[in-house]
């Protein structure tokens, strides 16, 4: 059987697009449903920015995604997306007008905001809101998760979306290791 659909493709999956054309060329087409993609580089080389520009964009194209963070909190993942978002909408990635994830959460930066800046920071709200926000959901604690953790708000996001979320764990080796049952999860 299991020959059979690879032969006339009824087991054929449909890549999930990261957004960034390379990369999707680089995986056949975008990740694999199913699939683990790891990216490795030195720290503060932007891997948590690179995963969550392509879980935005994941959202963005109607699939639901859980984003796992044990280092950087929700607020401070948002205050990306929202640059990125901005940064897509008005076409500026730097300059003094430029949205950053730093300026928004700054209680020094923020009152010195140009009106264009305020303009764009409600924009971007508006559209990370409408097109991204409502398909994501983060997890993060005070304790690093367990992979039953994980597997048990993926069941709930499966229930509430009729599928699947991509899952992206930021940072793969804090993962709690937690108990046996943990054990069993990842290697089922």
């Amino acid at each position: 059987d299991v020959l059979v659909s690879l032969y006339d493709g009824s087991s054929a999956l449909d890549p999930v697009k990261t957004g960034i054309g390379g990369l999707d060329d680089v995986l056949g087409g975008g990740l694999m449903p199913g699939s683990i993609t790891v990216i490795g580089a030195t720290s503060s080389s932007g891997k948590t920015t690179l995963s969550l520009q392509v879980a935005n964009t994941i959202a963005m194209n109607g699939k639901p995604v859980l984003f796992v963070t044990i280092e950087q909190t929700p607020t401070e993942l948002v205050a990306k997306s929202i640059a990125w978002t901005s940064s897509r909408l008005t076409g500026k990635k730097t300059g003094h007008d430029a949205l950053t994830a730093v300026s928004m959460r700054s209680r020094l930066e923020r009152p010195r905001w140009t009106l264009e800046q305020n303009s764009a920071m409600v924009d971007a709200c508006n559209w990370y809101s409408e097109h991204i926000a409502q398909r994501v959901r983060f997890m993060h604690g005070d304790e690093r998760p367990t992979v039953a953790q994980i597997w048990n708000m993926a069941e709930l996001m499966r229930a509430e979306f009729g599928e699947a979320p991509a899952i992206f764990i930021d940072y793969l080796q804090l993962l709690n290791c937690g108990d046996e049952r943990d054990v069993r999860l990842a290697t089922d």
